[in-house]
């Protein structure tokens, strides 16, 4: 069976009915036979089996078609969805961007008034410093001037402290020199001996003030003239300038060596005070063996001889004040040496020979 125009029927039975024409025919005997009928009979049960299948796959296509159908609305629905939350979400981004323009012309303007204002305070600023930056730029090239000006002094400051340690130097290279000329001509020689008399305490620590000079002289002669008539048995050594040497006290038979040698230590004293730069105490004037010494305390100043005049007695007491004098000159001279002063007792001649040995010897030991 076939469907034609919604009629179902044989095909070569039945037909459309444009194409239907009435026919008589002429009906014959009905000669129909019971296998023919079998066989139609299978045909026709095959035929229905093949229209049941082909309806069974139809159902079962259309379930599928309209599953799928129903799958594709609920896609079409979600992405209907989709597309107006996208929709939503672009008008969204649309009114944010607008927003953030808006606030980006916001914050630029901002931005610009600000900037304008800075300029403006830096301006005012800058106003107002210009006349201190000038002050500030004078002031620094002042100071640069005083400090270029100082580093100059300084320099020169350097120069000169070179020239002056190089002209002390010399100075004290050339005093040495001189001091040892000025021994070489007045050797001092210390010599192994004996003696009987002890020196005197009071010559070691005599007072180095003017005002006490008076009184210093007088416990000089007192304590010579007892030292006079003591005695010792102890060796000592014996000092002599030029080969002379000085008693502790004078005696006439000795005028003439005592003289001389008195002599000889106030050129030595004197000279070695001019190298050195000392001024005495005691002004000396140098006229050989008739030499003296000036004691400028007294009003007018007095003249002490360092030699025999007159009488013996009273050329005894000047001639022993006038040792003592040099022997405060002498310890002048060690001072300016930075040399110790010796504390050995002695007599007054003896001591102002030993002052001076100990003088040379430091001079002569000094580094060349």
């Amino acid at each position: 069976f076939v469907l034609i125009d919604g009629v179902y029927g044989f095909p070569n039975d039945l037909t459309t009915p444009t194409n239907r024409k009435p026919m008589r025919q002429k009906r014959g005997p009905l000669k129909i036979t019971v296998s023919a009928l079998l066989q139609q009979h299978a045909q026709l049960s095959s035929s229905v089996e093949v229209y049941l299948a082909k309806l069974k796959l139809r159902g079962s296509l259309e379930n599928q078609c309209n599953e799928i159908l129903k799958g594709a609305d609920a896609k079409i629905y979600k992405a209907r969805q989709v597309q107006a939350s996208l929709t939503a979400l672009k008008k969204v981004h649309m009114e944010k961007k607008e927003e953030k323009e808006e606030l980006s012309a916001q914050l630029e303007l901002i931005k610009k008034e600000e900037r304008s204002a800075q300029l403006e305070l830096i301006t005012s600023h800058r106003r107002e410093l210009k006349p201190r930056a000038e002050l500030v730029l004078k002031m620094w090239k002042e100071m640069k001037r005083k400090r270029e000006a100082l580093e100059k002094l300084a320099a020169m400051r350097t120069t000169l402290q070179k020239r002056r340690l190089t002209a002390e130097t010399r100075m004290y290279l050339r005093q040495l020199r001189m001091l040892s000329i000025l021994y070489s001509v007045y050797p001092v020689v210390k010599r192994a001996g004996a003696g009987p008399h002890a020196a005197t305490a009071a010559l070691a620590s005599s007072s180095h003030t003017p005002s006490s000079n008076a009184s210093g002289f007088k416990s000089m002669k007192s304590a010579l003239s007892s030292n006079s008539n003591s005695s010792t048995s102890r060796s000592r050594p014996v000092y002599a300038i030029r080969g002379i040497t000085l008693p502790d006290l004078p005696k006439d038979s000795m005028a003439k060596e005592i003289s001389v040698a008195l002599g000889y230590c106030a050129h030595l004293i004197l000279l070695a005070a001019k190298y050195l730069g000392v001024i005495l105490r005691y002004k000396i004037v140098h006229l050989g063996s008739k030499s003296y010494v000036v004691d400028g305390v007294h009003d007018p100043p007095q003249q002490v001889p360092l030699h025999f005049k007159d009488s013996a007695t009273t050329s005894r007491g000047v001639i022993q004040k006038g040792v003592a004098m040099l022997i405060i000159d002498t310890r002048q001279l060690l001072s300016a040496c930075s040399i110790k002063h010796p504390d050995e007792t002695y007599g007054a001649g003896t001591f102002l020979l030993h002052q001076l040995y100990v003088l040379q010897s430091q001079i002569v030991t000094q580094p060349k």
